[in-house]
């Protein structure tokens, strides 16, 4: 539609996406990207977590699912499956692949080494779902162009006033 200047935002797992996006795709236009409490990820921490959730092996799970797509039906459904946040999901073997086999895109610091745009990454210093992201940060040191901001007493969602702070954050960065 003729925008030349885009900033791209995404929250949580969506940050993740739009960092992966930036990472890898990213139009010549888009010229600054948001990520608010952007997901980070391991292979063991999804695995003690589906266990925790679901009360199955998530390598077991994962098994079944490549035995189906290996076998040509990876269209087909896997029922009373766990699935993101679904306890009973009927889902094709090829989504639950795509979702849970290990990929270290799924990690936003990993991605941000990629990322060559300004980069603002916002966390909440109460977030219990995002945890380790200034740490993670700090250990893969991404470079200059991204900017770590955290907002003081804020959880995963910035309630209340803490929206604003993080309103605040954005339009400063936007703006400059």
């Amino acid at each position: 539609e003729g925008a030349t200047s885009i900033s791209v935002i995404g929250h949580s797992r969506g940050g993740n996406q739009t960092a992966w996006y930036a990472a890898e795709q990213a139009h010549a236009n888009v010229k600054k990207v948001v990520l608010v409490a952007p997901a980070t990820w391991s292979a063991k921490a999804q695995a003690e977590g589906y266990q925790k959730r679901y009360g199955r092996d998530l390598n077991t799970v994962v098994a079944k699912a490549k035995a189906m797509a290996d076998s040509g039906q990876g269209d087909g459904m896997m029922t009373a499956t766990g699935f993101v946040y679904c306890t009973n999901a009927e889902v094709t073997a090829n989504s639950f692949l795509s979702y849970y086999l290990p990929d270290e895109r799924r990690n936003t610091p990993s991605l941000l080494l990629k990322i060559t745009l300004p980069t603002l990454v916002v966390a909440g210093s109460e977030d219990k779902v995002v945890t380790g992201l200034a740490e993670q940060l700090e250990n893969k040191s991404p470079g200059d162009h991204v900017r770590l901001e955290s907002v003081d007493g804020a959880g995963h969602f910035f309630r209340d006033l803490y929206g604003e702070d993080l309103s605040d954050l954005i339009v400063e960065f936007l703006e400059n």
